[in-house]
């Protein structure tokens, strides 16, 4: 990064964590930044169930997730109306098939025998019950589809059998939470209603690899990187310098000026942090000047000036005459 002018531009350059990598120095962004891909960790549910149906109807509803390599697949959930509580509130709910989106293959897995399944994946069912609202009762959420590096799980209760997973390239699923506490939007907008059935799951995240797109600079001076996929990443830190006298900086031009002796050594902060500024691009700096206020000073200076001027020229004309009356 360099100024208009050319100046190179301080920072430093962060990891994957956020974290610094180096000391203050050159910022350098490369074009060929990417953005790795993210596994798929939080899957929420909106819409209605309808209350009305009955006992055994189904409903299936469909999303994309993305394995850990960036990988797409359809997994598709079907909701089962049941009968077990006398308030009839409950439905059970299971995913019965992952495809993969590129070729629309059903995924096969293995049982807890070690033998492979070719029809699809068969969980353990998820128990769903509502309140008299319509509202998801609390202590059904946090219930989670788990998975690791060797196939993928379905958990009930936190208790779930393993079905290990054969695909390739060999991307992997992360834990995903279908119902997170931590967060009621995941389940404060699934309801129970003698409404017309359109309950729907989306992921909350996973992503393909992206390539940098461009970049933009907040007022922290963290520079962030838009990439094609629709995801940012902060790339750098660009840092600020405060000094304990700035008004013994001395001036090279060009709006630059250069630490002296007199104003003491620099102190490197953040942007919008105690005792610095904030980062704006592409805008001029604010002058501290009241235009109004210096136009009326000017003008009445100028007045002034006139006034002591007439004075001057009557007391010479008055002098002049005096000449004249003594010759």
């Amino acid at each position: 990064l360099v100024t208009a002018d050319g100046y190179k531009v301080l920072g430093y350059r962060l990891d994957e964590d956020g974290n610094p990598t180096a000391e203050v120095g050159d910022v350098r962004i490369s074009k060929s930044e990417t953005k790795a891909p993210t596994a798929t960790v939080r899957i929420n549910f909106k819409g209605n169930l309808d209350s009305r149906l009955e006992e055994g109807k189904e409903h299936k509803a469909d999303t994309i997730i993305k394995d850990s390599l960036g990988n797409s697949y359809t997994i598709t959930f079907t909701f089962v109306k049941t009968a077990d509580d006398q308030s009839g509130n409950t439905w059970q709910m299971y995913v019965d098939r992952v495809t993969e989106v590129s070729t629309g293959n059903y995924k096969t897995y293995r049982d807890e025998n070690g033998d492979f399944e070719d029809s699809g994946l068969i969980p353990n069912d998820l128990k769903l019950k509502f309140d008299s609202d319509g509202e998801l009762f609390e202590d059904e959420i946090d219930k989670v589809l788990l998975t690791n590096l060797s196939g993928i799980q379905f958990e009930k209760n936190k208790s779930g059998e393993d079905l290990d997973e054969s695909y390739s390239p060999s991307g992997t699923f992360r834990e995903i939470t279908l119902f997170d506490s931590k967060d009621p939007k995941t389940y404060k907008n699934l309801h129970q209603y003698a409404n017309d059935m359109d309950a729907q799951p989306y992921a909350l995240d996973g992503n393909s690899s992206g390539k940098l797109q461009a970049y933009s600079i907040d007022p922290t001076g963290m520079v962030v990187g838009i990439f094609d996929n629709g995801e940012r990443k902060n790339l750098a830190q660009i840092m600020l310098a405060k000094f304990d006298n700035p008004a013994g900086l001395e001036k090279i031009g060009n709006n630059f000026f250069i630490d002296t002796r007199n104003s003491g050594e620099p102190q490197f902060g953040y942007g919008a942090s105690s005792g610095f500024g904030g980062i704006r691009g592409g805008v001029l700096e604010m002058s501290n000047v009241d235009l109004s206020m210096e136009f009326t000073e000017m003008i009445t200076t100028q007045r002034g000036f006139q006034a002591n001027s007439r004075i001057i020229t009557t007391s010479d004309e008055m002098l002049q005459e005096l000449v004249n009356i003594k010759r």
